[in-house]
Parts: C-alpha cells; sequence; structure tokens
C-alpha cells in the first residue's frame, strides 16, 4: 500500500538509511523539547532498533501537511471511522494542529510513563457522492463553517444579491462542496452562512488566502453590521 505523500513530503517506512538523519533530528534541542530531551548518536542507533512513534519539525507545517494526508489515507482509503493522536500534555504546539485538524480532547492517559492527552477525530458522514467513472456513490466527509452576520439596516435585499454572486467563487474554491444562506425569523437583519469544506484548512488556508477571499469581502463587506462570528462544526450525530 502506498504511503502518504504530500506537495512537499513523501512518508518513508524507517531503515537503516535514516540514521543520519535521525542523528541530525534527536540533536535538535527544538525538534526534542517533548519528545523526552536530545540524544546521543548511540542512543538514536538503539532507537532505531525499535519503533519511531512521530516526530515534528517545528516552523515550516510539515507535522500538519503529513497529519492530513494521513488522516486522507484513512478515512478515505481505509475506510477507518475515526482516527486517535496523543502527545505529551505541555506539548501545546502540537495540541492545536490536532484541534486544528478536527481533533477533539478525549481523555489524560499515560504513554511511556509518562502524561499524555489523548485526541480522536471520527469520520463525519454527511450523504454520498460520486466515484468518478464508475457510477457508484461513496461517503463523503465535510467541516461546516458556520458564519452569522448581521447585516445593516435597509441593506438586506443586496447583501443576499451579493451572496448570490458570490456563489462561484465557493463553487470553485478548493475543498467547498456546497453554500447557503439563512436568514433568522426572529431576527431579520441576521443570516447564517453555511459553507461545506473537505478539510477545515480548505476554508482558513486555502480559501481565505486566496483573491476570491478578497473578492467575496469586496461583494459583502459594505454590508456587514459588525464582524462576523465564525466557527467550524463536525458532525456527531446523524439522527434521521
Amino acid at each position: 500500500m502506498a504511503l502518504p505523500h504530500t506537495r512537499r513530503l513523501s512518508a518513508e517506512r524507517l531503515s537503516n538509511a535514516h540514521f543520519g538523519e535521525l542523528c541530525r533530528m534527536h540533536r535538535d534541542e527544538l525538534v526534542m523539547a517533548t519528545l523526552g530531551g536530545t540524544r546521543s548518536d548511540e542512543e538514536t542507533r538503539r532507537f532505531l532498533c525499535g519503533n519511531l512513534d512521530h516526530w515534528e519539525r517545528h516552523g515550516y507545517g510539515l507535522f500538519r501537511e503529513m497529519a492530513q494526508a494521513s488522516l486522507e489515507l484513512g478515512f478515505d482509503r481505509l475506510g477507518l471511522a475515526d482516527i486517535v493522536a496523543f502527545t505529551l500534555t505541555g506539548n501545546v504546539a502540537s495540541r492545536r494542529v490536532m484541534e486544528r485538524l478536527g481533533f477533539r480532547f478525549e481523555r489524560d492517559i499515560v504513554h511511556a510513563g509518562l502524561p499524555h492527552v489523548l485526541y480522536r477525530r471520527r469520520k463525519i458522514v454527511v450523504g454520498s457522492r460520486p466515484v468518478n467513472g464508475t457510477g457508484k456513490r461513496e461517503n463523503a466527509t465535510m467541516v461546516l463553517e458556520i458564519a452569522q452576520i448581521d447585516v445593516k439596516p435597509g441593506l438586506e435585499a443586496e447583501f443576499e444579491a451579493a451572496v448570490g454572486k458570490a456563489a462561484p467563487l465557493f463553487k470553485r474554491a478548493k475543498g467547498c462542496r456546497r453554500m447557503e444562506l439563512q436568514r433568522s425569523i426572529e431576527k431579520p437583519g441576521r443570516y447564517r452562512l453555511f459553507v461545506g469544506w473537505e478539510t477545515l484548512e480548505n476554508h482558513t488556508v486555502d480559501f481565505r488566502g486566496s483573491e476570491d477571499f478578497q473578492s467575496w469581502r469586496k461583494l459583502v463587506g459594505h454590508c456587514f453590521a459588525s464582524p462576523p462570528e465564525v466557527e467550524h462544526t463536525a458532525q456527531v450525530v446523524d439522527g434521521f
């Protein structure tokens, strides 16, 4: 089975050929700060004879990139129902990465005699999508963006028209699966925009960093009575 890979990274099964790279990593105080401290080359040699659990290169976003590819492997190719991740309790950077990837804290655990935190991410099923050229359908996962938007009095119709014009921006955005606008009955000046994304980063990184996001804000920004309140959700119960 092919191991996960991204534009910048390719996973490889650990072997003796990686000894030099492991030595450099194990001497790096920043990298090893949450992995038990630096190791000598001899300690690394012994380590290589066992199992390498995980490592993270700080500052380049490589851990998050590979973690995302691993999630896609687990959910889309292996069909896993959920995936767990854990790190040392005080490793704030790794916890932040896991949370950005949709993992949720589950419980405290002890691993290798040290306090760790266990996170879990479940596969979110939101119906099905066609499999190209096969005539079959498969389950799809989605992160739902919910933006609460209060509109200036008198600009409601203009805002709704502008959102309609912006639909093609979302439709061509990377990882965007759906977009719809709902208006409050009790508070007619309040709207909620629902946007489905394949991953959290499709919204927070890909779309927000694009020219289309600037175009979206130019279309609707003048209608905002206050900055929108945005959150992301993952389905945990599929009632009926």
